[in-house]
């Protein structure tokens, strides 16, 4: 598997936690992602949770699913200087996705969604071993 490109920044404020991504998201990235994700969440004391994706450049469609469980989860999104609840326009609608554009769920791309999400989660959790 190659390197991942992604960087993730955590920035603890006082009105905010922010989650900084910068490069591309892919599903293999996930695994450490959601950790930050679920750390962060746990220890914010009533803080909104902020999910900065200003630099990144690129997301898999594993990775659009995830920033769209994060908004599910009441995060917010900051894109430039744009705060907002909503999947950023450039991540959004992508057609090959398990939910179209009217956001009816496509079952049998959400299944297969699903089993490549969990199949790449426990690589990652084995080579992390």
């Amino acid at each position: 598997m190659p390197a991942s490109t992604l960087k993730i920044y955590l920035h603890d404020g006082t009105r905010s936690f922010r989650i900084q991504l910068v490069g591309d998201l892919k599903v293999s990235d996930l695994s450490e992602l959601d950790g930050c994700w679920r750390t962060a969440k746990s220890s914010v004391l009533g803080r909104p949770l902020v999910l900065d994706v200003t630099k990144l450049k690129s997301t898999d469609e594993a990775g659009t699913q995830w920033i769209r469980a994060m908004l599910r989860e009441n995060a917010q999104i900051l894109d430039g200087r744009e705060v907002t609840t909503e999947t950023p326009s450039r991540l959004r609608d992508r057609p090959d996705g398990p939910v179209n554009s009217s956001g009816k769920l496509r079952i049998g791309r959400w299944r297969s969604f699903v089993s490549n999400l969990q199949r790449n989660l426990a690589i990652g959790s084995a080579q992390a071993k």
